[in-house]
């Protein structure tokens, strides 16, 4: 997940992603966070400018075989107990048991 503060200073993070329809939702994990999960770097850039993007990638040894898949788009941050929330969760405990 690539996000950019309001200033534009860029930040890459790798992510756990589900798909539903057309919206890609990313996992912020359980790991214990030092202070508030919110004031992490990606979160903070994403309430400060929405515009993201991502890239998946398939490795093959043959290199002729690479691919890949780069979307931008904009990102929003879910609150915890709404329904799209408990659909996003489900779909990557699914995805990611």
């Amino acid at each position: 997940l690539a996000t950019a503060d309001a200033t534009g200073v860029p930040h890459v993070v790798p992510i756990c992603f589900a798909l539903i329809g057309q919206t890609l939702y990313v996992a912020i994990d359980e790991k214990p966070k030092r202070g508030d999960f919110r004031r992490l770097r990606r979160l903070r850039n994403i309430a400060e400018n929405p515009r993201v993007a991502v890239v998946a990638d398939h490795y093959e040894p043959d290199w002729t075989k690479l691919g890949f898949v780069l979307a931008h788009g904009s990102a929003r941050i879910l609150s915890e107990g709404d329904d799209e929330h408990a659909r996003a969760v489900a779909a990557l405990r699914d995805k990611y048991p």
